[in-house]
């Protein structure tokens, strides 16, 4: 007897699995069924529907253990601007008119240019998720409490290890 396949293409979600909730936080979806078997305008939209569900709880836990950071769905989907502002050096791969259409038409990750910029040695110089967030008055007072309480170096450390080693 054959069996019939359920090619379900809208997902309802009750729970995320592990994988659909690290898309979610990092933004890396390694497996193409981790948002359903249909096109990837469905699988977009299950991410996006799965992200307004469980916005909230992810945002608040994210928040408590990355204060002045945001994760990668908030990049994609809530941001109010998709690119932080680039306070120094030379362009980023997406402004070099001399980069591939395929360079200067990728989206940004977390704000940033997805690729590396041509000239390392006059490499762009973005402001950080932290000022960003204060720019658009998004940090919370328990996050600029936590930031507060933080050494300004070990901040710009690991920001810097956070951008840098993407």
């Amino acid at each position: 007897m054959r069996r019939r396949r359920c090619n379900k293409r809208r997902m309802d979600f009750e729970v995320l699995t592990g994988k659909q909730e690290y898309d979610l936080r990092a933004g890396a979806c390694f497996f193409r069924d981790t948002w359903g078997n249909g096109t990837d305008e469905e699988r977009q939209a299950n991410r996006r529907g799965a992200w307004k569900r469980f916005r909230a709880a992810i945002l608040a836990k994210w928040m408590a253990d990355n204060p002045g950071t945001r994760p990668a769905a908030w990049w994609q989907y809530d941001a109010p601007e998709p690119w932080r502002r680039r306070i120094g050096g030379g362009l980023a791969s997406n402004e070099d008119p001399s980069a591939p259409d395929w360079i200067r038409n990728a989206g940004p990750s977390f704000g940033l240019p997805k690729y590396a910029s041509n000239d390392p040695s006059n490499g762009p110089i973005f402001e950080t998720e932290h000022a960003y967030l204060k720019r658009h008055n998004l940090l919370t007072a328990d996050e600029a409490k936590a930031l507060a309480a933080q050494d300004p170096i070990c901040i710009l450390t690991r920001a810097y290890a956070r951008e840098t080693l993407r």
